[in-house]
């Protein structure tokens, strides 16, 4: 792994309140009535990226320059229907971990002002206090195997019929852990 900071953004993970616009379906009339809500300072930056992606698609004759387009503008439009989490990620620097084999994370980081180190490793964490709420949804429930003994485990079609017991016999297995929905 090495280490990219991005200038101007900060490394915290900001807590999240209520966006001002639902999220929008990663369609082009969706994503720029929202670009255009969120960021409409922005519009002209992703017309020209559009026209960008277009110009890529047909010179390499592959949908994928377009494909990352809108996910690059859902990302956009994800973070600044947050108010608070779109001012805390441009208030200072901001670390990303970018393994040194990835080439198209590379290139999306050095696009986008990141500015390596020669770091070569990290750790990701997120303080609980920061972590965003989790909506539950209806008619579902979150379960540990702690509650449930003697129940098959849900792992057993995929893992066979010995799952539990070999996840018993490692160490660092806790089935107050082990979560099912």
């Amino acid at each position: 792994m090495v280490i990219a900071w991005r200038r101007d953004m900060t490394g915290q993970a900001p807590r999240q309140g209520d966006p001002l616009i639902p999220r929008p379906s990663p369609t082009l009339p969706t994503l720029r009535q929202a670009v255009a809500a969120v960021a409409p300072g922005r519009l002209p930056e992703m017309f020209t990226k559009m026209q960008e992606a277009f110009d890529r698609a047909a010179k390499e004759g592959s949908v994928s320059p377009i494909h990352m387009f809108y996910r690059e503008w859902a990302v956009i439009v994800g973070i600044e229907r947050h108010p608070d989490v779109a001012r805390r990620l441009h208030e200072g620097p901001f670390e990303l971990l970018v393994h040194e084999d990835d080439t198209e994370l590379t290139q999306l980081a050095l696009h986008d002002d990141f500015a390596f180190d020669e770091e070569l490793s990290g750790t990701t964490w997120m303080d609980a206090a920061l972590r965003p709420s989790v909506e539950r949804s209806e008619g579902f429930r979150l379960v540990d195997r702690s509650q449930r003994p003697g129940t098959p485990h849900p792992m057993i079609k995929r893992n066979g019929a010995s799952i539990e017991a070999r996840l018993n016999e490692c160490s660092l297995y806790d089935p107050a852990l082990d979560l099912a929905v």
